[in-house]
């Protein structure tokens, strides 16, 4: 006998309907109804009875750990195992030290309810994830608004592999595409940036990036991955509009407005004034040599012009309309 439990969700998918009977397909309906329903998940089950008496008499065969090959190859000289190793304490002791620091220092601060609304938006959102995918099954590879299925999508095997190496002339991207590659893991911000950049100034495919997330995040999964790289490409359900499309610039500019984080991860622009750091390639010449910097052999010109391709874009979208 085999029983269901919404045991990493708060609610089962075919038990939260709209008033006609359907699946919710925007978000703030479906956090009004989950906050009417209530989010409290209820006390834990009792931890299952696994004594002997319950083993099989005879195991199946196995293969041991280290023949599913699952350790990845070292790339461009970076052990992705290693700088995992250095960012994570994986384990129930370490899960249980993380658990305590959120509560002390995500959530104690909030005083108020309504203070803490915006925490539990996205613990909201992410349930929102995952109906979506039981609802929709093949969202992971297909789009979820079909008018997409016609969209101008650019097959680029080499701007791809210099997005995932963090290697676009781009510092906010760049930085954001080696700190994932490293530790397995990037801001939400960043995530956004990155994901207009590979959609709207590459113009390729948000499966190709949701591919990359799948294989490089350390909190990874299929149902946030897909609602959040289908939200970038502007295809998903509740999606933001395709024609909001990030300047990797500004966006810098706002949220590393010391340089802080592009430093720590671009390490080849360290020393170059946080007025041209965002945008290295309008630096002067002189302002680029004593920072040590050559464009196109110390770090890479600009893969693409990010004000033509916003209009290709555009373009692009006006065709599928």
């Amino acid at each position: 006998e085999a029983n269901a439990f919404e045991s990493q969700i708060l609610h089962d998918p075919d038990d939260v309907q709209t008033t006609s009977g359907g699946s919710y397909h925007v978000y703030t309906p479906f956090w009004k109804k989950l906050m009417k329903r209530g989010l409290d998940p209820g006390p834990p089950l009792p931890a299952p009875d696994l004594g002997p008496e319950h083993a099989p008499a005879d195991w199946p065969d196995s293969l041991a750990l280290d023949d599913l090959a699952l350790r990845p190859a070292a790339r461009d000289g970076v052990d992705w195992a290693d700088g995992l190793h250095d960012a994570w304490t994986p384990g129930e002791a370490a899960a249980h030290e993380r658990l305590q620091y959120v509560l002390d220092h995500v959530i104690a601060p909030y005083d108020a309810h309504d203070a803490a609304e915006p925490f539990l938006q996205e613990l909201v959102w992410r349930e929102f994830s995952y109906h979506m995918l039981h609802h929709y099954p093949n969202t992971p590879t297909e789009n979820y608004k079909d008018k997409f299925d016609g969209f101008g999508w650019e097959e680029n095997p080499d701007w791809l592999d210099r997005w995932q190496r963090g290697q676009t002339g781009y510092p906010i991207v760049d930085a954001g595409m080696r700190q994932l590659y490293e530790t397995g893991w990037m801001h939400n911000r960043v995530r956004m940036i990155v994901g207009s950049f590979l959609t709207k100034d590459l113009m390729i495919g948000w499966w190709h990036g949701a591919d990359w997330f799948w294989d490089t995040l350390v909190d990874g999964n299929l149902a946030s991955n897909t609602m959040g790289w289908q939200w970038s490409a502007g295809s998903g359900a509740d999606a933001q509009p395709f024609f909001r499309i990030f300047n990797p610039v500004s966006q810098g500019e706002r949220h590393d407005p010391n340089g802080d984080y592009v430093r720590r991860w671009v390490p080849e622009l360290a020393d170059l004034p946080t007025e041209h750091l965002h945008a290295p390639w309008d630096a002067p010449d002189r302002v680029l040599r004593k920072a040590g910097i050559t464009l196109g052999e110390t770090y890479p010109a600009p893969i693409v012009d990010h004000s033509e391709m916003r209009d290709v874009a555009l373009a692009a979208y006006d065709a599928v309309r």
